[in-house]
């Protein structure tokens, strides 16, 4: 950003982090604990009680949780790419190419929910 307002905005007539050695950052990876999962499942169902979480935030926190999707894949999925028959969502334009998503019995469930409540809509999680 300094490079930015130095050369192309002509902000600063000189940039003060040139040199500085950014710290080696080490990558890590960490997963949801089955605690972590129940806590969020108790904080959306009281949200959805109280009405303080909108339902289409709540679908789309469970399908991420249940399916292991990205979250543009979640709120872009559409029903024509869901076969509940073969419990399997079929992403064709993902981030890493096409793919097919395998639904456990949980996330069917929660979709077919879904499907019944909201049978006219084109997109799964409502805006």
């Amino acid at each position: 950003m300094l490079s930015l307002a130095t050369k192309d905005w002509e902000l600063r007539d000189s940039n003060p982090a040139l040199g500085v050695q950014l710290f080696r950052e080490t990558r890590r990876e960490r997963f949801a604990s089955d605690a972590d999962l129940s806590k969020i499942g108790r904080w959306l169902k009281d949200g959805e009680k109280a009405g303080t979480v909108h339902p289409g935030f709540a679908l789309a926190v469970r399908l991420l949780a249940l399916t292991g999707m990205r979250l543009g894949e979640v709120l872009r999925l559409e029903w024509n790419a869901v076969d509940i028959p073969a419990g399997a969502v079929r992403l064709g334009d993902a981030k890493a190419g096409a793919r097919v998503v395998a639904l456990g019995a949980p996330a069917l469930a929660l979709l077919v929910a879904q499907r019944d409540a909201m049978p006219a809509t084109r997109y799964v999680v409502p805006s």
